[in-house]
């Protein structure tokens, strides 16, 4: 016979010894007398020795009993913790989201709408778990994420993906550069140049894998800096050239202190998509999460001039 305890087992064991009494247990657990006493041999034969002995006509736990109490006192309120949790989340929407930007100027633009979205549904648990940005969809498989926000969106029949919106990538320049009159640029003419980019590395920049590779072209020279304010003061003072979103820096073309370009006359744009498990559904609030950024989130609104 099997050795493994089930909760009626555990929920037996804890009304007797409340009660002190199998007819009494059986009241309380809405069960026949006999089927008490099935259930409480079936234990014992289980597990091999006696939980309880009959002291007078009370029945009083065996040290074996009180060592299976002790656990069923703890499963069964964890098992009720999280029956209400879980009935929570079907009724009233509770719940926890984990999610992540694939893209680091995602974290600039979701503080407030998380903000937003926690007026509305408090009783949700937001996490931004940034130590996934470099592998969103990794984590997504593995389950350590709920929610990735992607802006390298790829079918994949795991994933259910919306599109969000999109976000420009200009080129800016001093005002004193020898682009600065025109209005746009083809990616060749960044062969001159000296680029300064946010991507520490090759492989993982927009800019390298979007503009420069497509077109065969390495710049004159090319530096990181991974600061978008230390990037823009270089580029006033001469020193270099950049592409970076144009909602990122909409306050420094405004003051005219740089002039920003198209790259190519269409534009080159970023595609911003949200990406969970294939079939999820058990986010009854998700649907509204996804409008709000669709909606309200800083590149969604700067994405046009």
């Amino acid at each position: 016979m099997p050795s493994t305890l089930d909760t009626r087992h555990l929920r037996l064991v804890c009304a007797i010894a409340d009660t002190g009494s199998a007819t009494r247990a059986a009241g309380v657990l809405h069960l026949t007398q006999s089927a008490v006493s099935h259930q409480l041999r079936e234990l014992e034969d289980r597990l091999g020795t006696r939980m309880f002995l009959r002291v007078g006509k009370r029945m009083t736990l065996t040290p074996a009993g009180h060592c299976v109490l002790e656990t069923a006192t703890h499963v069964l309120a964890e098992l009720e913790r999280v029956e209400n949790q879980v009935r929570r989340i079907g009724v009233e929407g509770a719940g926890r989201l984990r999610l992540c930007a694939q893209c680091n100027t995602g974290y600039y633009w979701l503080p407030p709408l998380l903000k937003q979205f926690h007026r509305t549904y408090p009783q949700v648990d937001v996490q931004v778990l940034a130590e996934h940005t470099a592998t969103p969809v990794d984590a997504l498989l593995q389950g350590t994420l709920d929610l990735a926000l992607l802006t390298d969106p790829h079918p994949d029949p795991r994933l259910d993906i919306r599109p969000l919106f999109r976000d420009e990538h200009l080129l800016l320049v001093s005002p004193s550069h020898r682009l600065a009159a025109r209005s746009w640029i083809e990616p060749a003419e960044l062969a001159e140049e000296h680029l300064i980019l946010y991507a520490p590395t090759r492989g993982r920049g927009f800019t390298m894998r979007r503009i420069l590779d497509p077109a065969h072209i390495v710049p004159a020279r090319l530096s990181y800096i991974q600061l978008t304010e230390g990037i823009l003061e270089m580029v006033k003072a001469g020193l270099g050239v950049t592409v970076l979103q144009r909602w990122a820096v909409l306050p420094a073309i405004r003051e005219r202190s740089v002039v920003p370009l198209r790259v190519t006359r269409r534009g080159i744009f970023r595609q911003w998509a949200a990406a969970t498990l294939a079939g999820r559904s058990d986010f009854p609030w998700l649907g509204q999460f996804l409008a709000m950024l669709k909606k309200d989130a800083v590149p969604a609104q700067k994405d046009v001039a």
